[in-house]
C-alpha cells in the first residue's frame, strides 16, 4: 500500500483571487503550480475648499499569488508491501467480509470536489484474479471527513452501490478516511478477488484530464477457516 498524489495550479486571476493559500504536500498523487499576477491601482478624488480637484491614481501594485492544486488517495490497510497503491492479500472467509481502508487528502490550496466510485476487479501486477467478486449492495462504506485541524467534520455510511454516486468536497488540507467493509460473493477457499476505488477531481477534470483520476486496488484472498 502507498499513497498516490495529483497536484495542479490555478490558471486564472479570477480563481487565484477566490482562494486562500497553504503549503502543498506530497502524497496515488497529482500536482502542478503556477503564479498568477494581480495588479491593483488605487484612485481618489478630493476638494480644496469647494473646488473639486482632478482625480489622482497610485502607482500600480503587482501581487504574485502561487496557487496549487493537489490530491492524494492512499491505501492504508496493513499488508506486505508499504510501497504500492494496493491493499493486497487481505484474508477473508468464503462469502465473508473484509476491511479495506483508504485516505483521500486535498493537499493543495484550492477547494476541490471528488467523485468516488467502487468497481469490481482491477489489475495488480503479479497477482491473479478469478471470477469471484464483491456484493456491493451488502458492502458498507463509511467516510469520515476531517477538518484541517484534525477535528471530525462529518461521518456518513452508505452501501457500496450508493457510494458509486458519491461526491466529497474537501477544503485545503482536509481529508476523508474511507472505510470499506466489503462483502465477498461466490468465493471459495483459494480465490482472489479485486475491488477498485477511484477518485476523480473536478478541478483536474477542467485543468488536466490526464491527472484527474487516482485509483487504489483492494485485493482479498479467500481462506476457509
Amino acid at each position: 500500500m502507498k499513497s498516490s498524489t495529483f497536484k495542479y495550479s490555478v490558471l486564472t486571476v479570477g480563481i487565484a483571487a477566490a482562494f486562500g493559500m497553504t503549503n502543498v504536500a506530497n502524497a496515488a498523487e497529482s500536482i502542478a503550480a503556477s503564479t498568477p499576477t494581480i495588479k491593483n491601482i488605487a484612485s481618489a478624488t478630493y476638494k480644496i475648499g469647494t473646488v473639486a480637484q482632478t482625480a489622482v491614481q497610485s502607482n500600480p501594485v503587482t501581487v504574485n499569488i502561487t496557487q496549487s492544486a493537489a490530491f492524494s488517495l492512499t491505501a492504508t490497510t496493513t499488508d506486505d508491501n508499504a510501497a504500492d497503491d494496493y491493499n493486497r492479500n487481505i484474508i477473508v472467509t468464503p462469502k465473508g467480509r473484509v476491511a479495506f481502508n483508504h485516505i483521500l487528502t486535498n493537499s493543495g490550496n484550492v477547494e476541490d470536489t471528488y467523485k468516488l466510485n467502487l468497481a469490481q476487479g482491477g489489475t495488480i501486477p503479479g497477482s491473479t484474479q478469478d471470477a469471484s467478486s464483491y456484493d456491493l449492495d451488502a458492502t458498507n462504506v463509511t467516510y469520515i471527513i476531517y477538518n484541517a485541524d484534525n477535528s471530525v467534520k462529518s461521518t456518513t455510511t452508505v452501501t457500496g452501490t450508493v457510494f458509486q454516486n458519491t461526491d466529497i468536497t474537501l477544503k485545503p488540507n482536509e481529508r476523508a478516511e474511507i472505510l470499506i467493509s466489503a462483502k465477498t460473493a461466490g468465493n471459495v477457499g483459494g480465490n482472489s478477488q479485486n475491488l477498485t476505488l477511484s477518485a476523480v477531481s473536478d478541478f483536474f477534470t477542467g485543468a488536466d484530464t490526464t491527472k484527474a483520476t487516482l485509483t487504489n486496488i483492494d485485493n482479498s484472498i479467500t481462506r476457509a477457516c
